[in-house]
């Protein structure tokens, strides 16, 4: 049994000024999106899905898309997140209906990093959600990681990937980039 790590909380509509300024901070620090501009729109919405989890309080209520948030508090400055997992409920593959949870950002502002515990916690974070939505059900669902980069970071990335993963994940693909 994986315990929610201390560290991460679960977002709440509290959290959504804090964690959109986290996610832009990710975007800058992503070589601006690697030259596409963000959507704030769209940078809500996807807040919103783990934050607001009844429809109608939603920017658009029409969207039925769910998700789990965790933050990590900045110990230093009050109302101001060092660190998120972003965890979407979703089909686990475009020719399925069976679903699982799929992070979409893993960040940790960069003065951050080199505080490891974060890492792990949004690791233990991931595996308790995933645990949370296996309860109860028999069906497989496959906790989906990874990471997009581009640039002389990418080695790094592979790397702490297959440090905090390790056995427990097993690689299954590789994307190309063509521009």
């Amino acid at each position: 049994m994986i315990e929610r790590p201390a560290l991460v909380r679960v977002a709440t509509a509290g959290d959504e000024r804090p964690l959109y300024d986290l996610l832009v901070d990710m975007w800058d620090h992503n070589d601006s999106g690697w030259g596409f501009p963000y959507d704030p729109a769209l940078v809500v919405q996807h807040i919103e899905e783990g934050t607001r989890p009844v429809l109608a309080q939603r920017s658009n209520p029409m969207d039925q898309r769910r998700a789990v948030h965790g933050v990590i508090d900045d110990p230093d400055l009050p109302g101001r997140l060092i660190a998120s997992v972003g965890i979407f409920i979703d089909q686990v593959m475009w020719f399925t209906r069976d679903i699982g949870p799929t992070e979409l950002w893993f960040y940790i502002r960069p003065y951050a990093r080199n505080r490891k515990r974060y890492e792990v916690a949004l690791r233990e974070f991931s595996f308790w959600v995933h645990q949370e939505l296996r309860k109860g059900t028999t069906e497989r669902m496959p906790l989906i990681t990874g990471f997009m980069h581009q640039g002389s970071r990418f080695a790094g990335m592979e790397r702490l990937w297959q440090r905090l993963w390790g056995k427990r994940a097993k690689r299954v693909g590789a994307l190309w980039w063509i521009d």
